[in-house]
């Protein structure tokens, strides 16, 4: 697998995404950047898009993940010029 580059289905990323958000209170986390594979299922919740790369480079478990905000599914929203 090419570790660089991966292509989600964001559909199966949303219904990871909406069952975490049923099951956990994310009061306060609104700020928060959130990794998610949803192929192993798993959700990680940091403080930036680097924080949960860190975070997981230092358990040995990194992989590409999609990521968004806690109340926002864009991670990066591109502007053009008007």
């Amino acid at each position: 697998m090419n570790v660089t580059k991966r292509h989600f289905d964001l559909s199966k990323v949303n219904e990871v995404w909406e069952e975490y958000v049923r099951t956990h209170d994310l009061r306060g986390k609104e700020r928060m950047a959130v990794g998610i594979d949803p192929d192993t299922r798993e959700v990680f919740l940091g403080s930036s898009m680097q924080d949960i790369v860190a975070q997981l480079k230092s358990e040995g478990r990194f992989r590409p993940l999609y990521y968004r905000w806690v109340n926002d599914p864009y991670f990066i929203r591109k502007s053009g010029r008007r």
